[in-house]
């Protein structure tokens, strides 16, 4: 008998959807139904005209609904709980979108309409990031120049952005402009909003190893992407990769996204010639420019992989260590002192490398990248680690 009732249930429950019948309410069915009448039910059932069925769906869901209502009134779980957890949610949300004190929104138009900022998110040497809604009330990231020069720089950033179109990136969704003449901020770039940066996020949460080599392959395949497109990024770092949660616990994955492309250069006009101090934040800048100083290098793919390396030697590790020092030496133009200097650099990658000790393919993958110019493993021979260490 106990089957027949089973297979009721779970057949009211196909029918559903799963919405409102629960295993509760399977409990209660058990031992009532004889195999007759669950026979003669789902005959009675298909040969029900169609709004028939439909008043049989409504009916049956209403009773299910009561059901559940009294059980929670049993167990001592306030009803309409669910309603209750949507106002919180909604009230949560209100006061996010409530304009702190002392904050001056800015308001910018753009082809579709306004947009106007609500709080500040992040602030850099020439720019900001604000949180701003638009006529309709969707929310965006605002990205505006706080110095007059910068102003160009967003307008090349939009323009190589609007060319870029790749899961692994943040989407631009073009530039606004202020209304009035004399305003403290005459341009904005619209971006998508993300949930949080990758630095924030590896101070958060503890990662599996899934997790963390799925992380990883993420932002290799952005790299890849970007590199294909003649693109070099130039400042990778984990407060330029944004995260967007589509479930937030510790086994699932963020979707990362490779963002700020201020620095970046595009290969197809010309060799791409920058002075080593002026490209990558410190802890993140490759050693041929470390070493260069203030002397011009010559830039490729590589340099972003260098950088990409101290970023996930930074995901793999289980307690990120501060990035004021990952894998830097100080500036040296003297030759001697250059290869004494590398020569100390790659040793110190060793003795950071023994903390992912039980895990060969990570220790691979740091070495291919945080490793001379000329013997950097190229984004393709990174993935196919990647993707090797994954099938364990």
């Amino acid at each position: 008998m106990t089957k027949y009732a089973d297979a009721f249930a779970l057949y009211v429950k196909d029918m559903l959807g799963g919405k409102y019948v629960q295993e509760p309410c399977t409990k209660r069915v058990r031992g009532k139904i004889p195999e007759g009448k669950l026979t003669m039910s789902k005959l009675r059932l298909h040969n029900l005209c169609e709004k028939g069925k439909e008043k049989w769906v409504v009916a049956a869901a209403a009773k299910a609904r009561a059901t559940q209502e009294m059980q929670n009134v049993l167990l001592g779980k306030p009803q309409h709980c669910e309603v209750r957890e949507a106002a919180h949610a909604d009230a949560q949300g209100a006061a996010e979108n409530r304009i702190p004190e002392n904050y001056e929104p800015i308001s910018l138009s753009f082809q579709g309409g306004r947009i106007r900022t609500e709080r500040l998110l992040g602030k850099g040497a020439y720019g900001e990031v604000h949180r701003g809604r638009d006529d309709c009330g969707r929310p965006f990231a605002v990205k505006v120049a706080t110095v007059d020069p910068a102003i160009n720089d967003l307008a090349v950033e939009n323009s190589i952005l609007a060319n870029l179109r790749g899961p692994g990136l943040v989407t631009s969704y073009g530039l606004a402009f202020a209304d009035t003449v004399g305003a403290k901020h005459t341009m904005g770039m619209m971006l998508e909003l993300a949930d949080t940066t990758l630095q924030e996020l590896l101070l958060e949460l503890p990662f599996s190893p899934c997790a963390r080599w799925k992380m990883s392959l993420q932002l290799l395949r952005a790299a890849d992407y970007i590199h294909s497109c003649q693109i070099l990024h130039l400042d990778i770092k984990p407060n330029n990769i944004l995260a967007v949660w589509a479930q937030k616990d510790v086994c699932s994955c963020p979707n990362l996204k490779l963002a700020d492309f201020g620095m970046a250069a595009d290969t197809n006009s010309d060799r791409v010639l920058r002075p080593g101090v002026e490209v990558f934040t410190v802890p993140y800048r490759p050693v041929e420019c470390q070493l260069a100083g203030r002397s011009e290098v010559r830039l490729s793919a590589a340099a972003d992989l260098w950088a990409l390396g101290c970023v996930i030697f930074q995901v793999m590790v289980e307690v990120p260590r501060s990035p004021s020092r990952l894998f830097t030496v100080d500036s040296i133009t003297n030759l001697t002192q250059s290869i004494k200097a590398e020569a100390f650099l790659f040793k110190l990658r060793d003795k950071q490398l023994e903390r992912l000790s039980d895990d060969t393919h990570a220790q691979q993958l740091i070495q291919g990248l945080v490793c001379p110019r000329q013997f950097r493993l190229c984004c393709d021979a990174v993935i196919a680690i990647c993707l090797e260490r994954m099938r364990f």
